[in-house]
């Protein structure tokens, strides 16, 4: 039996970078610390966890990431988030440098539906 991949494994309270993705349609959000996550190293995890095949795009002669999107996967918005458990509320806002895009408010709309319980704002 193959094991499902969580939509969203919501961090602990504070400020976290954050990718928003697709993988074979479905969407996922992946949290990493702010002074240690790059976006691209939180897409790539998640790809690598995964088992899912993707291209590398080199940037310079020692740095590549991973490139935006592939047959199965599609990062469409990336940032920042603020989160309280707490109270259940996620806050995004700001983009990515690297990858020239924003929160993907789409993307944040399916992520409402699939947590209910959540507040969800940017």
């Amino acid at each position: 039996m193959i094991e499902e991949i969580p939509a969203v494994v919501w961090p602990r309270d504070g400020g976290w970078k954050v990718v928003q993705l697709y993988l074979d349609g479905k969407p996922y959000l992946r949290f990493a610390e702010t002074v240690v996550g790059w976006h691209a190293s939180i897409l790539e995890r998640f790809l690598v966890s995964n088992n899912i095949e993707y291209k590398k795009k080199e940037i310079s002669f020692d740095y590549s990431r991973p490139e935006q999107e592939s047959e199965r996967y599609k990062a469409t918005g990336m940032g920042e988030a603020k989160i309280d458990n707490v109270l259940k509320k996620a806050s995004f806002f700001g983009r990515s440098i690297a990858y020239k895009i924003g929160i993907d408010q789409n993307h944040l709309n399916l992520i409402r539906q699939l947590f209910p319980d959540w507040t969800i704002e940017s």
